[in-house]
């Protein structure tokens, strides 16, 4: 969840309170806004059973900020962990520049969306996504891939909001059909021994949840036609359109089928990955049940029931090791 100080954050306070909390993990995106106030808050988030760890018990954080920020938060969470005796958090860096995440000291890389460059097709965004992982392993950086679901802001060119502004410049509209090819091409990719030893966190994070007028959702919408027109049943009940996130089960699926027995990645060619960036630390033990299940997590951000924006989706791919950690969970 983006963290809001305000009533943005109604989707995270019913997530605590949800009798399903434990069946979907959360973590937080950490935003310039945030600070002293929400310390308090978060320090009671980071003991549940419910938040996100990667990496032997290592609880995920990302950061949506400058670098000056972003480096002061880090620093102050990683000395709460620490006094909660907690794992050292796993902080991952959104939208930086490499020198940024240098700076701050952070863990890793990654991108909340992948905007477009003028007019192109779906296939030419997903590619310039594929493309930012060339820069992170050319700089020896962990990152965390980003599997997009488009980026289309018509809608807020031709209806501006006061905090963004939106382009006719546009990347087409993604059919079910390509993000489910998106979303298994990624998580192939994250098996090539190359690729994994960079993304060592296991995560990918998915634009979007409800990102409806950036042009990047999965979340179920109403069905229209053609033409943009509502649609309803035989008894005049509205028709739901399920397609998008169908599409993500879909690809999930097949992807469990194909690597459920798949070789697991030896651990000297994990470890042979440069991280001159990390700080030092102390993984909390790791089982060796050699699980090759995938996890799945959904981190919101803000509130679906009024209609506000952002949400990212984390999908943890097949255990590369029989020695991995299972997250405990």
């Amino acid at each position: 969840y983006c963290w809001y100080g305000d009533a943005l954050g109604t989707a995270l306070k019913l997530h605590q309170t949800s009798k399903y909390k434990n069946d979907v993990k959360l973590c937080l995106i950490i935003q310039s806004e945030g600070g002293a106030d929400i310390h308090n808050d978060v320090a009671k988030l980071l003991k549940e059973d419910y938040y996100m760890t990667v990496l032997g018990g290592r609880p995920l954080m990302f950061y949506f900020s400058t670098d000056e920020f972003a480096k002061t938060e880090i620093k102050y969470y990683r000395g709460l962990c620490k006094k909660l005796g907690l794992p050292e958090p796993f902080a991952v860096m959104l939208n930086s520049k490499v020198g940024e995440v240098i700076n701050a000291v952070g863990d890793a890389i990654g991108n909340y969306s992948i905007g477009n460059q003028g007019d192109m097709t779906f296939k030419e965004l997903t590619d310039s996504s594929l493309a930012n992982w060339k820069n992170f392993k050319r700089a020896k950086l962990q990152f965390g891939p980003t599997v997009t679901t488009g980026y289309h802001l018509l809608p807020r060119f031709k209806n501006p909001v006061s905090w963004m502004g939106g382009s006719d410049k546009v990347a087409e509209y993604a059919t079910p059909e390509e993000i489910e090819a998106h979303l298994l091409d990624v998580l192939e990719q994250l098996q090539i021994a190359e690729n994994a030893k960079y993304t060592k966190a296991n995560t990918v994070l998915m634009y979007a949840w409800n990102e409806h007028d950036e042009g990047g959702w999965i979340c179920p919408t109403i069905k229209v036609d053609a033409n943009g027109n509502q649609m309803y049943g035989s008894n005049g009940e509205k028709l739901i359109d399920t397609s998008r996130v169908q599409a993500v089960k879909n690809a999930i699926n097949t992807y469990k089928q194909k690597y459920a027995s798949a070789t697991p990645i030896p651990l000297d060619v994990l470890s042979a990955t440069p991280t001159p960036y990390a700080p030092n630390t102390t993984e909390a033990p790791q089982n060796n049940d050699g699980n090759s299940n995938l996890w799945i997590y959904i981190a919101c951000g803000s509130v679906v029931l009024v209609g506000a924006a952002v949400a990212v989706i984390i999908i943890v791919k097949k255990k590369i090791s029989n020695k991995e950690e299972s997250n405990g969970q």
